[in-house]
């Protein structure tokens, strides 16, 4: 079992009742919960953020590759295990 560390966090009044209401509507079992989730989406988001320049770039190589085409999958397929052979 993974160990387990116990924090206290201090929250505006504003956002201690919404997870107060979270918790009182069923949307989560307890405030550990909700902020758990909360914290999962942060580390979620920060990830996208390192992954964003490359993302862009990924775009800029797009857009400047031309315009779409329709897509083939069988010439697709076969390049791929072309590929995956050599």
């Amino acid at each position: 079992m993974s160990k387990i560390e116990k924090l206290t966090v201090t929250l505006p009044p504003d956002l201690a009742k919404q997870v107060e209401t979270a918790v009182a509507e069923g949307e989560y079992g307890s405030s550990s919960e909700v902020i758990h989730d909360a914290l999962q989406l942060w580390t979620d988001r920060r990830a996208l953020a390192r992954d964003l320049p490359t993302l862009r770039a990924a775009w800029r190589d797009g857009k400047a590759s031309g315009p779409a085409r329709p897509l083939e999958l069988g010439r697709l397929t076969r390049e791929a295990r072309a590929e995956r052979k050599a």
